[in-house]
């Protein structure tokens, strides 16, 4: 380039650059040509834009016009405004950058978003499943499809096995279970509950678990006792003393504190003793109370387990569990599961409650295949509108890990 032709640049516009070019040379200059420059901002984001001319200096010497103090002060004052705007101009582009990225990303995320919430396949199926087939409420359905929702691509919300097998998994993650602690003998165990349950067919679905390890003790005594403090349901004695005969043991009928006393004293050295109270809560709270009174006095522990029908609706499960909890119940042996065919309605309160389930009982029968420690297994296998398919494939998950509560 010609030493006659010098090049200045401004950031901010042509006008500025051609400014800036006559306060150091002159108003003589002629410009020639001009441009716009384009560069990478910092960290390769935005770009920073400046403004280029060529002005040809007349005369071609090197004098220099002497800027005045009001243009040195001028022209400061432009440098000055100049890398401000510069760096604030970097700062705003950039973050306007940033902004549109975030942007994307939230609409592709809401995009998905509302792809699954507007999805017609599985996880509506499955939700519809719960709730019709099943009689879990909207908002456990709810809760529990949106708790595997968010984790699923569109991909895999669309796997119907994929998706079965994560809300059962979910399911089991939300229920509790319960395993009796108590070691010292003999271990007592006391069944409560409303009417009609199944607690005395219960306690000897118990004590046949426990008859079918042993019967007597090395001392040669009854292993197994049964005290009888239901003193309103007709025929309760006579049923349980024909249990009794059957495991070869026998049972007390408890009237009065007096009684009871006698009967711990008695059982003392047993292995096992349970205990079948009345259905009714005010007698039940009680007698309980009696009979806590009785155990401390000579030292003995126990656990109380609330007995609740598979069939129970849900409201009457709320009231039950409110009824009860006076009693200060351990965990919920949940009776006649062959009796419903949409175990929702009680599992719901129950999973909402907390609350741990020991036992499962099915049929009038008092054998061992009629009561199992509860599981999820017996939970997924009851559900209706499942893939037995995925429910035998996680079952072989849980035996392989050993693993079922």
């Amino acid at each position: 380039m010609s030493t006659n032709v010098v090049k200045v640049i401004s950031t901010i516009s042509y006008d500025d650059a051609i400014t800036k070019a006559k306060l150091q040379y002159g108003n003589d200059i002629k410009v020639i040509s001009s441009r716009t420059v384009e560069k990478l901002g910092v960290l390769g984001l935005g770009s920073k834009r400046s403004f280029e001319v060529d002005v040809w200096l007349n005369p071609p010497t090197k004098s220099v016009v002497t800027p005045s103090p009001s243009d040195i002060i001028k022209a400061a004052e432009l440098v000055k405004d100049e890398k401000r705007d510069e760096v604030l101009g970097e700062i705003t582009k950039q973050l306007a950058d940033i902004q549109q990225k975030l942007s994307e990303d939230e609409k592709r995320n809401k995009r998905e978003k509302t792809r699954k919430e507007e999805l017609s396949g599985e996880l509506g199926r499955i939700k519809a499943v719960l709730r019709q087939e099943n009689d879990f409420s909207d908002k456990f359905a709810d809760e529990l499809i949106n708790s595997v929702k968010n984790d699923l691509s569109l991909t895999e919300a669309e796997d119907g096995d994929y998706v079965e097998e994560l809300v059962l998994k979910e399911l089991r993650s939300k229920m509790s279970f319960y395993k009796s602690t108590l070691r010292a003998k003999p271990r007592i165990f006391i069944l409560v509950g409303p009417t009609g349950v199944g607690k005395t067919t219960t306690i000897v679905k118990l004590a046949a678990i426990n008859a079918d390890d042993h019967k007597v003790n090395r001392d040669g005594k009854v292993a197994i006792r049964f005290i009888n403090m239901d003193n309103f349901k007709i025929g309760a004695n006579e049923q349980l003393n024909t249990y009794a005969k059957i495991l070869h043991t026998s049972a007390i009928w408890v009237n009065d504190f007096e009684d009871l006393n006698k009967a711990i004293d008695e059982t003392r050295e047993a292995d096992v003793v349970f205990v079948d109270t009345s259905g009714s809560s005010p007698f039940a709270v009680v007698t309980l109370a009696n009979l806590s009174e009785a155990l401390t006095k000579f030292g003995l522990q126990k656990d109380v387990y609330l007995c609740i029908s598979a069939s129970t609706k849900e409201s009457d499960v709320a009231e039950i569990l409110s009824m009860f909890k006076v009693l200060n119940y351990k965990a919920i042996i949940l009776t006649k599961l062959d009796e419903t065919k949409r175990i929702g309605t009680v599992l719901t309160p129950l999973i909402e409650k907390r609350e741990a389930i020991a036992y499962i009982t099915t049929g009038q029968n008092v054998g061992i295949s009629e009561i199992e420690a509860a599981s999820i297994v017996p939970i997924w296998r009851k559900l209706s509108g499942f893939n037995k398919r995925v429910v035998d494939k996680i079952i072989r998950q849980l035996d392989e890990e050993n693993d079922y509560i």
